[in-house]
């Protein structure tokens, strides 16, 4: 088999907020392998686009974007694109042990998981975007992303607490959701999917701690990313209009100025001469 992949990169993640450190790599191309060496810990594997045969220990299966796998240490793992077009997958090895109990309780024996769960392809891709393409804010944000995957992981482990405040727990997703991921959960209805409960159930949850409602945050978080990407990036408005999921700028442009008390050419004038 010859190995042909197009883009390789490495972060580091190092340990905050009750996460583990991890090695993060992200390949791109038709076929290759790794190998998980002893010392190196338990890998992580998530195939975020294309469709990949993955072959280990001899035995073949077939993957589309959106699985999930774990590779222990000493196994030799081989990918494959299916139809000649490249694929992308990201590897995180994690080497602390209560990282790598979380992982095969939440994997079992098979050790796969086909479209896990609704929002790994959002954080893989938002994950996979960064690594590529880095930002003055990049750390924040990949910290956001692996915080995400650390609790879906935790969560298909059974380590939420049970029989105790599950409103909060949805609560706490869903701002961590509308923090973290703006710019894929535009509405209340695309929230309502990630989470997979009703639309009214979040509205009853988020009455129940008093705050705004679910969607005044979501506006707010868009906002607070479109400005960021002004002040940080030299995109120009339409640009950030549709990847905040805007049909037309000046819908996104009448937004902000009713959030944020200036437009988004304002916002990124002013940020220029406070710079200067």
């Amino acid at each position: 088999m010859s190995i042909d992949i197009i883009e390789r990169k490495q972060l580091n993640f190092p340990p905050s907020e009750g996460l583990p450190s991890t090695a993060a790599f992200v390949h791109r191309g038709g076929n290759f392998l790794y190998h998980v060496k002893q010392g190196k810990g338990d890998c992580l594997s998530v195939l975020t686009e294309g469709t990949a045969i993955r072959e280990v220990s001899g035995k073949q299966r077939k993957f589309e974007a959106g699985s999930v796998f774990i590779s222990l240490e000493g196994e030799l793992v081989v990918h494959q694109s299916c139809d000649r077009r490249p694929h992308k997958v990201i590897l995180f090895y994690y080497q602390q042990e209560n990282a790598r109990k979380l992982l095969r309780e939440a994997w079992g024996p098979e050790r796969v998981l086909s479209n896990a769960f609704p929002m790994v392809r959002t954080i893989m891709k938002g994950m996979y975007d960064e690594l590529l393409t880095p930002m003055p804010f990049q750390a924040s944000l990949l910290s956001a992303y692996h915080q995400s995957l650390m609790i879906m992981i935790a969560r298909q482990a059974g380590k939420e607490p049970k029989n105790r405040n599950p409103a909060s727990n949805l609560y706490n997703l869903a701002m961590h959701l509308i923090n973290c991921f703006p710019e894929e959960i535009p509405t209340l209805y695309e929230l309502s999917g990630k989470l997979g409960v009703t639309r009214e159930h979040i509205i009853r949850t988020f009455k129940l701690k008093n705050t705004e409602s679910p969607y005044q945050l979501l506006v707010k978080s868009r906002m607070e990313r479109a400005r960021d990407w002004l002040e940080n990036t030299n995109w120009d408005i339409a640009k950030i209009a549709k990847r905040l999921g805007y049909n037309n700028s000046s819908s996104f442009i009448r937004t902000f100025k009713k959030v944020a008390g200036m437009t988004p050419r304002q916002s990124r004038m002013s940020s220029d001469f406070s710079k200067s």
